[in-house]
């Protein structure tokens, strides 16, 4: 039942009346019989769980119950009510509500598996690089997992956590590549630019695949995919970059979240490097 539980309003429940209808013309009426279906709220706690995970992450590791890791919902929620609002505007302007929500399940796990790994960060943390690369994918890996106990593996969602592990994966070996150019000389606008950079290139790789994946299941023309690529990869590209801006500021600015930064990319930042003085030491002589 929850593969279609997406289609219902987290605030319905109940006796729900469910009617087919579509405009046939003079062929027959636009609207079928009617059926009565009882819906049951817990149906809806899956669509809650993603949320629920960030919550208790929240809530049951001590690191996280303080004011200073509330600033990590601050861009989430900007960006969430950014989303919503373009959402309204596309829904006013015909696009079908059943992409909205697709497009939603998109954003969202992205956003939640995002604030989740740094909420956990000095757990992942102060690793191995690539052990801390596996956690945090397992991290995005466990929000699409509850994501999809709501939305159900259907054609159309399979394909969209398709695009949600391969977008993951732009983003941990950009950050990751970033981070290793980094090593020996640290600066933000530095680490932002080598990870914009290598957003845009693993953005492309990424459109490639999805194309050829498409290709395979749908059978159409590769190469007029791959023609589209060149416009659709640098704007997914730039709403990338775009979107990790107020988490990179963030991150470099504010001195709790800025710990948790080095934790997971064994970095020095400028505002945290010690300069070591010299100690001078005097000996007075006795005449």
């Amino acid at each position: 039942m929850c593969s279609y539980s997406w289609r219902v309003p987290l605030h319905a429940f109940g006796d729900l009346k469910i009617v087919a209808s579509g405009d046939i013309g003079d062929l027959g009426p636009k609207e079928g019989t009617a059926i009565n279906y009882y819906w049951n709220p817990l149906y809806n706690v899956a669509g809650a769980l993603p949320w629920l995970l960030l919550i208790g992450a929240m809530v049951l590791f001590k690191e996280n119950r303080c004011r200073q890791a509330l600033w990590m919902l601050l861009p989430l929620a900007a960006l969430k009510g950014l989303w919503t609002a373009i959402a309204a505007v596309m829904s006013l302007a015909g696009m079908p509500s059943e992409a909205a929500v697709l497009f939603g399940m998109l954003i969202d796990c992205l956003l939640i598996g995002f604030v989740l790994n740094w909420l956990l960060a000095e757990r992942i943390g102060n690793r191995n690089r690539f052990a801390t690369w596996l956690l945090a994918m397992g991290v995005f890996g466990l929000v699409l997992i509850a994501s999809l106990a709501s939305f159900g593996m259907e054609e159309e969602t399979a394909m969209v956590a398709i695009f949600i592990g391969l977008t993951v994966a732009v983003l941990l070996i950009s950050f990751t590549l970033a981070g290793f150019l980094c090593r020996k000389k640290f600066g933000p606008v530095r680490f932002s630019l080598w990870a914009a950079l290598w957003v845009l290139v693993s953005t492309f790789g990424l459109f490639i695949v999805v194309a050829v994946i498409q290709a395979v299941i749908y059978n159409t023309s590769l190469l007029m995919m791959l023609t589209g690529i060149f416009i659709a990869a640098p704007i997914y590209a730039g709403i990338l970059i775009v979107g990790l801006l107020p988490f990179e500021i963030l991150l470099f600015k504010n001195a709790f979240w800025r710990k948790r930064f080095e934790a997971v990319f064994g970095l020095k930042t400028q505002a945290t490097q010690t300069v070591e003085t010299p100690q001078i030491h005097t000996e007075s002589t006795m005449e």
